[in-house]
């Protein structure tokens, strides 16, 4: 039986050919039970923010999975997999580094589209093309400009 082929693959692999990207595009699978996380080849467990396993995933190749308990609370209610503490929900964290007041840091959070909460234990991101053909949705991210 062979397996059914991913869209998402050959766009990947095409644009890589074509295009030259300096780092991988990138995939991301989202889990229901996080006990399934065992159950995808060669997943290293990640502790930090979302955005620096998607950094390590674009950059090295990595699959990364990542859980509530070990993700920092900014990300983990984007994401849905954990409720956002009040203090990312009324824009006191946002603010420290991105928004000038309060007040648009709270416009800020609550314009960010969010995954509903637990729909989803835990997300797996990895290099779209080659063994992580299984991914449900995918990102194409560079270096910020200065």
């Amino acid at each position: 039986m062979t397996a059914e082929k991913n869209p998402l693959v050959d766009a990947a692999n095409e644009i890589e050919k074509y295009l030259r990207l300096r780092t991988f595009p990138v995939g991301l699978k989202f889990v229901s039970r996080k006990e399934d996380l065992k159950n995808i080849k060669r997943v290293r467990m990640h502790e930090g923010t979302l955005c620096q396993a998607i950094t390590a995933a674009r950059t090295f190749g990595w699959t990364l999975g990542a859980i509530a308990e070990n993700t920092m609370t900014i990300c983990t209610g984007i994401f849905g997999l954990a409720d956002s503490p009040a203090k990312v929900k009324d824009g006191t964290l946002r603010q420290l580094a991105w928004c000038r007041t309060r007040e648009d840091a709270k416009k800020f959070e609550d314009a960010i589209p969010r995954i509903p909460l637990g729909k989803y234990e835990a997300v797996v991101v990895g290099a779209l093309s080659g063994r992580c053909s299984s991914r449900t949705s995918c990102c194409f991210t560079g270096p910020r400009r200065r």
